[in-house]
């Protein structure tokens, strides 16, 4: 049992010696680590990116609670309708039609935003992260390390703040031109008034 345990042990420090590429004679690796949620929320590109996602989501969310608003009016219209008759369960019948027919509206607009707020979330972050890569692979190249992690992602839990790559990658996002394209300001398609 201890020596399956002693072969298992060497052939896991074995793969990750192959893995990692560290040989016999290279016994030190220069590896950093940069924490990309930072660099997201601090660098001038990232923040004006989280600024057109709120702004966007701001608007949705203006217009869905106009959308919520219409409905509990016209819930509380059906529910106070009074009378009795053939011509007050027409009506009645007709305004929960009406009621309905804004009800799924209101799911479908719902739905429309989420999918246009993915997509425009996606549609900036991509250059963005696109060229947070491209700015690692430059230091990593420059400065030789052999190994960059990104921090949360990895699994890491700590990191000595020598190796620490997060504020030359802002500094470095922050000479760079932003590519993002303009955020939309109109509604979800679909949407009726």
């Amino acid at each position: 049992m201890k020596s399956i345990r002693w072969f298992v042990t060497l052939f896991a420090v074995s793969v990750m010696i192959f893995v990692i590429g560290v040989s016999p004679s290279k016994a030190e690796q220069k590896i950093g680590f940069f924490d990309l949620e930072k660099v997201l929320s601090t660098s001038q590109w990232g923040k004006s990116v989280q600024e057109k996602l709120k702004k966007e989501e701001g608007q949705i969310r203006s217009q869905l609670q106009t959308k919520q608003e219409e409905l509990s009016k016209m819930r509380d219209e059906v529910q106070t309708k009074q009378g009795s008759g053939k011509a007050a369960d027409e009506a009645k019948k007709q305004k929960m039609k009406e009621f309905e027919q804004k009800r799924q509206e209101a799911e479908h607009f719902l739905f429309e935003s989420n999918k246009k707020l993915q997509n425009l979330s996606e549609q900036l972050m991509k250059p963005l992260i696109d060229k947070i890569m491209e700015i690692v692979k430059d230091i990593a190249k420059k400065e030789k390390y052999d190994l960059v992690l990104e921090a949360r992602r990895s699994g890491m839990i700590y990191g000595d703040d020598k190796y620490d790559l997060t504020q030359k990658i802002i500094q470095e996002l922050d000479k760079q031109p932003q590519t993002v394209a303009p955020a939309p300001t109109s509604a979800p398609t679909g949407q009726k008034k």
